[in-house]
C-alpha cells in the first residue's frame, strides 16, 4: 500500500501543476491565436508561472519523501537500539535463570540432589501427589473445571510448601523473563519465549504447568505461558492424565507430543453400522498413502457384537493412551469412531471434548445413514436388536454434537450421505 501511494501523490502533484497549461491551450485551440505580440509576451509569463509552480510542487514532494523517509530511518534506529537494549536484559535475565537452576539443592528419598537432577526428583514427587486424579479420570473434563481446580490447587499446596524455599525464587524469576518478554511489545516476541523455552527440561515444564493451574500461578503466569505457548514441547510420554490437564487449562497451546507432528488425522464419527469402515476403504482405494484406524479396535473391545460401555471416560482414556502407538509421524490417516457412545443402561452419552482436542483432527466427517436400513445392517451383522427409536436418536444426537466438536475445535466438518458421498470423498481427499 505504501509504495503505491508516493507515485499516486507524484502523479497528483504533475497534474495538478500542469493542468492551467491544458486549460489556456484549450482556449487558444478554441478561439485562435493571438495577433499581437505582446499577447504571447503574457502567455509565455503564463507559461513561465505554471513550470514555476509545478517546480514548486515537485520540491514540496521531495521535502516530503525526504521527511518520511528520515522518520522511517529513525523510527528503524529508535527500534533497533530498543531491541539491542531488551535483547541485553533478556539474556542477562536468562543467564541468571540458569544460575539459580544451578543451584538447587535438596533431599530426595535419602539422596540429596542438585540442579537438574533435583528438579527431574520433585517432578516424580508432583506426579505421585496428582496421580489421585486417576481415580476419577472420568472427571477430568471440561465440564468440571472448577473442581479440577481446587483439586489440583489442594495437591499441589502439600507438594509445594515443603519446598517453597527452593522453588518460590525459580518460579518467580521465571514470570518475570516472561512479563519482560510480554512488555517489551516486540513484533516477534514470540522468538524470545521461544528461547526460554528451549532451557527448559522436561521436567521444568511439568511444574511449571502445574504450578500455573495452582492458586500460585493461575491469574498471572498461566495466561503468559498460554499466550506464549511455553508447554508446546511438553512431552507427557503416555501420561493421559496430564494431557487432559493441559487441554482444558492451557486452551491456546497446541502441543508437539499430544498425538502426532507431522501427519494428518481425519476422524470420521456415526452410529453404529452407518459405513465408516466402507467409506474409509474408498479413501484408501483413492489413495492408498493415507492410512485407516478404527477407534474400537484401538481400544480392543473384547466383545464387538455388543456396543454399550461401561465407562465412558475410562473407554476414551484407553483410547488417548494406546492411539500414539499406533500413530506414524509421517504418514495420514483416516479415524473412524464416534462422537456418543451407548452405556450400558441404554443411555446415549457424549465422548468428552477433550479426547478430540488431543486427538487434534484437520477435518471431521459425519456420516448419515436412513435409520432402517442402520437397524437391518446391525441386527445382519451383530445379531443383536436395536430398536428404530434408539438408532434415529442416537444418530440424531451425533450429527448435532459433531457440529458442536467441529466448531470448538474450529475445523471444517462435512455432513455425508449417500447422495453427496463422492464430493465429500474428493473433499477428504484434496484436504491431504
Amino acid at each position: 500500500m505504501k509504495a503505491i501511494f508516493k507515485p499516486i501523490v507524484l502523479l497528483f502533484v504533475v497534474l495538478l501543476a500542469i493542468s492551467p497549461i491544458i486549460v489556456y491551450c484549450i482556449t487558444l485551440r478554441r478561439f485562435g491565436f493571438a495577433e499581437s505580440s505582446s499577447d504571447f509576451g503574457i502567455f509565455g509569463d503564463y507559461i513561465g508561472g505554471t513550470i514555476g509552480t509545478i517546480v514548486g510542487a515537485i520540491g514540496i514532494y521531495l521535502v516530503y519523501i525526504t521527511y518520511t523517509s528520515q522518520v522511517k530511518f529513525a523510527r528503524k534506529q529508535d527500534e533497533a537500539m530498543k531491541r539491542q537494549q531488551f535483547e541485553t536484559t533478556f539474556f542477562s535475565l536468562l543467564e541468571q535463570q540458569q544460575i539459580i537452576r544451578s543451584q538447587l539443592k535438596g533431599i530426595i528419598g535419602d539422596e540429596t540432589y542438585e540442579g537438574i537432577l533435583y528438579l527431574q526428583g520433585l517432578k516424580s514427587q508432583l506426579e505421585d501427589a496428582l496421580s489421585e486424579l486417576n481415580y476419577i479420570q472420568d472427571e477430568v473434563t471440561e465440564d468440571n473445571k472448577v473442581m479440577l481446580k481446587n483439586r489440583v490447587n489442594g495437591l499441589y499446596i502439600d507438594f509445594f510448601l515443603p519446598n517453597v524455599s527452593n522453588l518460590g525464587h525459580y518460579f518467580r524469576h521465571l514470570y518475570h523473563i516472561l512479563k519482560y518478554i510480554d512488555d517489551s511489545q516486540l513484533s516477534d516476541s514470540k522468538k524470545y519465549a521461544d528461547l526460554l523455552q528451549s532451557q527448559l527440561s522436561n521436567a521444568e515444564l511439568y511444574m511449571i504447568a502445574i504450578n500455573g493451574i495452582s492458586n500460585y500461578g493461575r491469574k498471572k503466569m498461566l495466561p503468559l505461558m498460554d499466550k506464549y505457548g511455553l508447554l508446546e514441547n511438553y512431552n507427557a510420554n503416555g501420561d493421559m492424565l496430564t494431557v487432559r490437564l493441559l487441554s482444558i487449562f492451557y486452551k491456546k497451546t497446541k502441543n508437539k507430543y499430544l498425538m502426532h507432528k507431522t501427519g494428518k488425522i481425519i476422524f470420521v464419527g456415526g452410529v453404529h453400522g452407518v459405513g465408516k469402515s466402507t467409506f474409509a476403504s474408498m479413501i484408501k482405494s483413492r489413495n492408498s498413502q493415507i492410512d485407516s484406524l478404527s477407534c474400537s479396535n484401538i481400544i480392543k473391545w473384547e466383545n464387538s457384537a455388543h456396543k454399550e460401555v461401561e465407562n465412558v471416560g475410562e473407554t476414551q482414556n484407553k483410547l488417548l493412551r494406546n492411539l500414539p502407538y499406533f500413530i506414524d509421524q509421517d504418514k495420514n490417516y483416516i479415524l473412524d469412531g464416534h462422537f456418543c457412545l451407548l452405556t450400558e443402561h441404554g443411555g446415549i452419552e457424549r465422548v468428552p471434548i477433550e479426547v478430540f482436542e488431543t486427538m487434534s483432527p484437520s477435518m471431521i466427517v459425519v456420516l448419515k445413514e436412513d435409520p432402517n436400513v442402520i437397524c437391518q445392517r446391525l441386527n445382519q451383522r451383530d445379531s443383536h436388536n436395536y430398536s428404530l427409536e434408539l438408532i434415529t436418536e442416537f444418530q440424531e444426537k451425533e450429527i448435532i454434537y459433531a457440529k458442536e466438536v467441529a466448531d470448538t475445535l474450529g475445523v471444517p466438518l462435512e455432513e455425508c450421505n449417500s447422495t453427496n458421498r463422492k464430493n465429500v470423498i474428493l473433499s477428504v481427499l484434496g484436504s491431504f
